[in-house]
């Protein structure tokens, strides 16, 4: 009896110490605690963990509550992975991260350093699915204003009041505005490699990430084994006062370019005096036009003015298939080509709601504390006024020029003057810029390596804002590098790389972006089923009218001998070849230029596939004279009436072939 009652002693004090154990875990500040993902996803993922670290807001002042950050993370296929992962914050600031997951598990960029590491995903706080919610309705408020074409002064009223109703709520909600800076996301950083149990980690970081990998190479540089720092942003460098110089410097690069490219001078001769007297043209004469997507256009329309045709510009810079098409938009742009206008503000309006929206106000959070001090606006208006001609872009009142009017109602909590400081470091870094990058040029990413005393810099030819993802010889650069940081790295396959190659020959079509855009957005089964319905039928009318008549005469088949009998089946056959090589060729000339340039399909084909657009002015021709002869061989009798039946589905399917054209303008 004695041995049982200790028995239940040890085994109440056991378990008490497990629970006790167990609560004080809890408590734990910080932790990581694993979690059912934010996201759906159309399959299981093979390898992915989710879950949230829990921080403090204020390291100094855990009274102000703790935040929870979203991590994702995407195990390495390997049985032995490398103990040091791969982890990638998100740029912006503001950008949201774990939400792309998905994409990034099917993307062969990451799934190429899954074989051996981790890859590690988070959102910053304040951004995606993290703690706090910066008001989600800023972006929904300011993104718009991109494109009203309103007053220059309305539109910073508005900006301003949408900045102080925000503010409004976070301080009511009791949110500590010198918390949310690339310092202390920093240290989240840092606790989340610890929580997780990794002794080091390398950092792949790219745009406003690459700023906080340098600020985590300055202040917690333990724990990390390499850094690669992709669009670099130093601390000691004045962007906001930059940014004309550096969007001039991209723009002369593609005058200079074309002028030296044969095609590209012989098609855009005055590629500069165009693209100025544009902007002019533009200003004086806007070009309005209704948009159908009220969310991301709540006024239901767009005004291309001055201001947003070199907001494109300036955005296009950053994508390297825009670059080579920069010319032909010009030109299309001066032609009023608003099938294009629509189909580019499509592709460059940002989501404005849910966890895919950038979060405006941990931007401004970030803003307001580390660049306005190092970026006075007596020094902004000097760069500025140094370039003219892009003056309806600094004048316009969107935003990106009213920071300092927005941090004056944001807070007034600043970083000191070490912030600005270039970081010195002897972690080794692998630092990668764009030729074309028209907000952090190659320049920034040499500033950067001065100070980085272990560090490469390749500046990689005919890309913008971002070059490790777009060809091979960066990817594989990457991983090299990966594998051994300290080594001198070979980058020969760099010099081979092209230069940027203009593309000047697109046959321009207003229908084929929409009709790509409408299968995109869930219409294609049903599109695609009666298309290919149509072509099943207009194959039968081959094999049918041409296939089986020769077949016939081979087996000495008695063949009709009316001469119009003959007519019509030879008209029937042509017409079905003539549909069938219309799909079949636009879905191929769809496919081809996709693969050599997606954003061709927003002009149109690439111009060898314009052949494929005569075909619908024959079919016309020939769809007509079947009409007349379906209703002839139905008064007149004209073969069996399965014969008939079947001619006459053939011109239906002809008529609707030329209706389906008619309607997404593809003639």
């Amino acid at each position: 009896m004695g041995r049982l009652k200790k028995g239940i002693r040890l085994t109440i004090i056991f378990i008490l110490a497990i629970g006790y154990s167990l609560a004080n875990a809890q408590q734990t500040i910080p932790r990581f605690e694993p979690g059912k993902c934010p996201f759906e996803t159309q399959s299981p993922l093979d390898g992915l963990e989710c879950g949230k670290l829990i921080v403090y807001e204020n390291r100094d002042d855990p009274a102000e509550g703790t935040l929870h950050l979203a991590v994702a993370i995407l195990h390495s296929y390997s049985e032995n992975p490398e103990p040091d992962p791969l982890v990638f914050p998100a740029g912006g600031p503001g950008n949201a991260n774990v939400v792309n997951t998905p994409r990034y598990a099917s993307w062969d960029f990451f799934n190429q350093y899954r074989q051996q590491r981790d890859i590690i995903l988070y959102d910053q706080r304040g951004t995606g699915y993290s703690d706090p919610a910066f008001c989600p309705e800023l972006n929904q408020l300011l993104s718009p204003m991109d494109y009203s074409g309103d007053d220059p002064e309305q539109v910073q009223d508005r900006v301003v009041s949408a900045t102080q109703d925000c503010r409004d709520k976070m301080l009511a909600r009791g949110v500590d505005f010198s918390r949310y800076n690339s310092a202390t996301s920093v240290s989240d950083l840092n606790d989340l490699r610890k929580t997780l149990g990794y002794q080091q980690w390398n950092i792949l970081s790219g745009s406003y990430s690459a700023r906080l990998a340098l600020t985590a190479m300055r202040d917690m540089p333990k724990g990390i084994r390499s850094v690669i720092l992709d669009a670099t942003n130093p601390p000691n460098v004045r962007n906001w006062v930059q940014i004309p110089q550096n969007f001039r410097r991209s723009l002369n690069l593609v005058f200079e370019q074309c002028m030296i490219d044969e095609s590209c001078q012989a098609a855009f001769p005055e590629l500069e005096s165009n693209v100025y007297n544009t902007i002019q043209k533009l200003e004086e004469d806007p070009i309005v036009m209704a948009m159908e997507d009220t969310t991301r256009f709540p006024e239901g329309r767009v005004v291309l003015d001055g201001d947003l045709f070199i907001e494109a510009l300036f955005g296009g810079l950053y994508n390297r298939n825009f670059i080579p098409l920069i010319p032909l938009f010009v030109k299309e742009i001066r032609e009023s080509n608003t099938n294009l206008i629509q189909a580019l503000v499509n592709q460059m309006a940002p989501v404005t709601q849910g966890p895919r929206s950038n979060s405006r106000g941990l931007q401004y959070a970030v803003y307001c504390f580390e660049d306005l001090p190092f970026n006075p606006k007596s020094l902004i208006d000097s760069a500025q006024n140094k370039y003219p001609r892009l003056r309806p872009w600094y004048s316009s009142g969107a935003p990106r020029w009213n920071r300092h009017a927005i941090c004056e109602e944001w807070h007034n909590v600043h970083a000191d003057s070490n912030e600005f400081q270039p970081v010195h470091s002897k972690i080794p870094a692998l630092i990668l810029a764009g030729e074309f990058d028209p907000i952090t040029p190659p320049s920034y990413g040499r500033i950067a390596a001065k100070t980085l005393h272990n560090s490469s810099f390749i500046e990689v030819p005919a890309l913008g804002h971002g070059t490790m993802t777009y060809n091979q010889c960066t990817r594989d650069l990457v991983s090299i590098f990966l594998d051994s940081p300290s080594e001198p790295l070979d980058t020969s396959c760099v010099t081979d790389l092209p230069p940027v190659s203009f593309i000047t020959d697109v046959h321009i079509n207003g229908g084929i972006y929409p009709m790509a855009q409408q299968i995109k957005q869930g219409s294609g089964p049903p599109f695609l089923a009666g298309l290919g319905l149509i072509g099943l039928l207009l194959l039968t009318g081959v094999l049918t009218w041409s296939i089986g008549h020769i077949v016939k005469r081979l087996r000495g088949k008695k063949l009709e001998s009316k001469s119009m009998h003959k007519i019509a089946r030879w008209v029937v056959t042509a017409a079905s070849l003539l549909g069938l090589g219309f799909i079949i060729g636009l879905g191929y000339a769809i496919q081809h230029t996709a693969s050599v340039n997606p954003l061709i399909l927003a002009f149109g084909l690439i111009g060898s596939y314009s052949w494929v657009f005569l075909l619908p002015w024959l079919l016309a021709i020939l769809t007509l004279v079947l009409m007349g002869f379906a209703i002839t061989a139905w008064h007149n009798k004209w073969w069996s009436i399965l014969h008939r039946c079947h001619f006459t589905l053939i011109t239906l399917a002809c008529i609707g072939l030329i209706s389906f054209i008619g309607f997404w303008d593809l003639m």
